[in-house]
């Protein structure tokens, strides 16, 4: 599974606690630009996202797609959300129709998954797995794809069903303050309990992944994290950095999208932004798989030599078998002329790669 400079999209049913992948320094060692180079115009920001509806946040991310991701078809998007208006009136019409029922929160699960069969699509490089008329279209789609599908029904409907965020999922929750269920969108909306995803996703040490109902602004806010990471994956800095800029006005304590900002920062030449941003992260959260990597890496770059060996034996003290951060130091040491040290770490590097073998 490939994960480049970026913490994992919210897509996949089951990712590894990995945050993001490292930083190489050959990525950043070419800068010909200034640092802090001014961001402008290739991408916009969702306007006013904490008064929109899902449903016009989808549009607006559809309508301006960065002009790498290709163009999106109005018609079939605008036919899809008058679909939604039907279908959600249907169930309204019902003779038992109540917006806090278990029957209402059943009929919007029967209806994508029986009706529309709309199932799980593992890909999480294209927009088509993310918007949700892309993903009716296809009738296949990742988590937040499909959940923002539920979600936009029941937000038709008044039916009380929310989004739940996890490191690298997405999925929905029924709760009317008296039933609390929650709807799986990769698997046909099958009911696990919090203990499962707190198992599976091992979340105990991630206090920003604490299983809560989001607000609609914080699920645009994963919607533009989603977005951000396609934006790093095709290279496309500067859209990806008003994505995550946008995420973290949506959602502040988002550490991923931290990490993420500051690697769009980083990669866009802008060392010193990145470098703040790496340090702020790195004194909240020190312990996150990778960043002490990352961080050291952008140092390195700056030729901050000294400072980014204090980084990696910081991020080994709290990741021991960690190899990555072994051979950044050796990097490191032998800029800065010790020989000696260099050799003895890259011994021990030889030996934890023999042990994993």
């Amino acid at each position: 599974m490939s994960q480049p400079l970026r913490f994992p999209a919210h897509h996949n049913a089951v990712r590894a606690t990995v945050f993001f992948a490292a930083l190489t320094l050959s990525a950043l060692s070419c800068s010909t630009k200034k640092n802090n180079e001014s961001i402008t115009g290739e991408a916009t920001a969702i306007p006013q996202a904490d008064t929109l509806s899902l449903e016009r946040a989808c549009q607006i991310m559809a309508s301006h797609p960065p002009v790498e991701f290709g163009a999106s078809d109005a018609d079939s998007a605008n036919a899809f959300y008058r679909l939604l208006d039907s279908a959600a009136e249907a169930i309204r019409l019902s003779p038992l129709f109540k917006p806090k029922a278990g029957s209402t929160r059943t009929a919007i699960i029967n209806l994508v998954y029986q009706t529309w069969h709309i199932g799980f699509d593992s890909t999480d490089t294209a927009l088509e797995t993310l918007l949700p008329d892309q993903v009716f279209r296809t009738r296949k789609g990742g988590c937040l794809g499909v959940s923002l599908i539920l979600l936009m029904l029941a937000e038709r409907l008044g039916c009380p069903i929310y989004g739940v965020m996890l490191p690298g999922h997405f999925f929905c929750r029924y709760d009317d303050g008296r039933v609390r269920i929650n709807i799986e969108p990769n698997r046909d909306g099958c009911a696990h309990d919090d203990a499962y995803y707190r198992e599976r996703y091992q979340v105990a040490k991630m206090p920003w992944y604490n299983l809560k109902n989001l607000s609609r602004p914080e699920v645009i806010g994963v919607l533009c994290y989603d977005c951000g990471t396609l934006c790093l994956r095709k290279k496309l800095f500067k859209p990806a950095i008003v994505y995550f800029r946008e995420c973290l006005r949506l959602i502040p304590g988002y550490a991923e999208a931290k990490g993420n900002l500051a690697v769009a920062y980083a990669q866009n030449e802008s060392r010193d932004t990145a470098l703040d941003l790496f340090a702020k992260l790195f004194s909240e959260h020190p312990d996150m798989v990778n960043l002490a990597a990352n961080y050291g890496t952008v140092a390195a770059a700056a030729k901050q030599y000294h400072k980014a060996l204090t980084i990696y034996l910081s991020g080994l003290e709290r990741n021991p078998g960690d190899s990555l951060l072994y051979r950044r130091a050796v990097y490191a040491f032998g800029k800065l002329g010790n020989d000696d040290s260099a050799k003895i770490f890259g011994q021990k590097l030889l030996a934890i790669k023999a042990m994993a073998k």
